[in-house]
Parts: structure tokens; sequence; C-alpha cells
């Protein structure tokens, strides 16, 4: 019945009914195939824009390694390590401070210390010394002292009791240590010594 009806149109009209179905199939393909093809494409194209940014970025890091491990080196050379026990490491800051307390003439009367405070990265020590005497000369001699030693000793609070002309100076303090914990993550050799750290 169809094909009746198709053998009764003129030229111009089968003409017309082939654009008709040339355009019917186009848009069929353009709304199965090219749509999700083109939807596709632009996916792709933001992920590789995305992965370009990214690959930016680690080249960028990638450049300033040695920069940083140098960098990195140098603040354990001057925080330094903890040792593997505690203990060790406590004794060895009460010894630093007693001995730079007799330099610069500092009667250290009491001593006690706290437990360290560990983190992933670092441990903190902390050494109170609950009294001591000097003048104030030999206590700014004694805080200088202190802030010179290698291992980055601070002194995290301080209390005087002032004396008179000849009396003493009096006080309390307490004095803190940080020290790294973690394995060493650069892998590449540093400068000359940079290993050599407490």
């Amino acid at each position: 019945m169809i094909s009746l009806r198709l053998d009764r149109l003129g030229p111009r009209e089968r003409l017309g009914l082939g654009v008709l179905l040339v355009v019917l199939v186009v848009l069929l393909l353009d709304r199965l195939v090219c749509q999700p093809v083109v939807r596709r494409l632009r996916e792709i194209d933001a992920e590789i824009e995305t992965t370009e940014k990214r690959l930016a970025y680690n080249l960028s890091a990638r450049n300033t390694r040695g920069e940083v491990e140098a960098a990195y080196r140098r603040a354990v050379g001057w925080v330094g390590r903890a040792s593997p026990a505690p203990a060790e490491e406590i004794d060895r800051i009460k010894g630093v401070i007693d001995e730079c307390a007799r330099r610069a003439g500092v009667l250290l009367v009491s001593m006690e210390h706290r437990d360290p405070r560990e983190t992933e990265f670092y441990r903190e020590y902390a050494v109170d010394i609950g009294r001591f005497e000097c003048g104030t000369p030999a206590l700014l001699r004694f805080l200088h002292e202190l802030a010179a030693v290698p291992g980055m000793l601070r002194v995290t609070r301080l209390n005087l009791s002032p004396g008179g002309d000849e009396a003493p100076v009096r006080g309390a303090m307490s004095v803190s240590r940080v020290a790294l914990t973690t394995s060493d993550p650069v892998s590449s050799p540093g400068p000359a010594g940079a290993d050599a750290v407490e």
C-alpha cells in the first residue's frame, strides 16, 4: 500500500521525501550518536585540563625539591633529633642546663622534668627549675647561654622575685626543647655534615 502511494508521487515529491528521510536520519544520528560523543569529548577535555594543571603543579614542586631538602637538613641540624630513650634526652638536657648555670654563676636549687609530649613528628621535653638564685647579670648570662645551646632550648616560663641592692634575684622557670622523631624523608645526600646532628 505504501509502495502504491510512493508510485503515485511525482519526481519533486519523491525528491522532497528523500530529503526529509535524510534529514530525519541525520537528526537521529545527532541525537543518538553525536551528542553523547561530543559530551564525552568535553568531559575528556576537562579531565585533560585538570591533569595538565596537576602536572604543572607537581613539576614546579619537583623543581624546588633540592631547595626544600636543603632547608629540611638545616632545620634538622638546628632542631636536632630525639634520642631513642626519652630518659637519656632528659638527662642530657638537665646536664646542659646545669652546665649553663655553672658558667653563668646561677645557683639552681631545684630542677624537675615533666613527661615528654609526643606527636607524630616531634617530641617536646620540658624541665621545670623550681627555684634559682643569682644576680641580674648572671641571670642574663644564663638566658643567653641557654639560647646559644645547639638543639633549640628555650625558656617557656620565667617568674622573678627581685632582690634588694645586695640580695640575689630569685625565681623559677621552665625550659623546653623540641626534637624530631620521624625518620629522615630526604633520600638524596645533603651538604657535608648535614647528617651529623644530635
